[in-house]
């Protein structure tokens, strides 16, 4: 991580690795949730439901979810994975 000057000589961090991979047009983790977070920020979206499955580094399988029908997430859930199955495919 580095530290680099940009408008106005307002200090801004630069993770080189996260550079790297958007120069790539990789999608990591961690821009995937600063693209939501910013939406949010920025009111250009509202989610009335949340939840991610994430696999952490050791292996570990972490879900978290907000509140909301339980059957509006499996439903999110189950479009998903239709979504990646339909990327496989092509």
């Amino acid at each position: 991580m580095a530290f680099l000057y940009g408008e106005g000589e307002t200090l801004k961090a630069v993770d080189f690795n996260e550079a790297k991979a958007e120069r790539n047009g990789e999608v990591t983790p961690k821009h995937l949730i600063n693209l939501l977070s910013d939406s949010i920020n920025k009111g250009e979206t509202n989610p009335e439901v949340v939840l991610y499955v994430c696999k952490l580094e050791d292996g570990t399988i972490d879900i978290r979810h907000s509140d909301g029908y339980h059957t509006d997430k499996i439903g999110l859930l189950e479009i998903a994975k239709t979504d990646l199955i339909d990327d496989i495919r092509d």
